[in-house]
């Protein structure tokens, strides 16, 4: 993760995460809010993406 999401919640630089943004739209379109949410890898994990 950058050093910008480390900093506050006190994770080494550059450590292993994942980042997680969602966006949602009012019925106009328009951005009601967004959410960003970043974790810290403590574990190796595999993704298998089914489509």
């Amino acid at each position: 993760m950058d050093e910008t999401v480390c900093t506050d919640p006190g994770i080494p630089a550059r450590a292993p995460g994942f980042r997680i943004v969602s966006v949602t739209l009012n019925s106009e379109g328009e951005t009601g809010f967004v959410t960003i949410t970043s974790a810290q890898l403590h574990h190796r994990v595999t993704l298998d993406i089914n489509g």
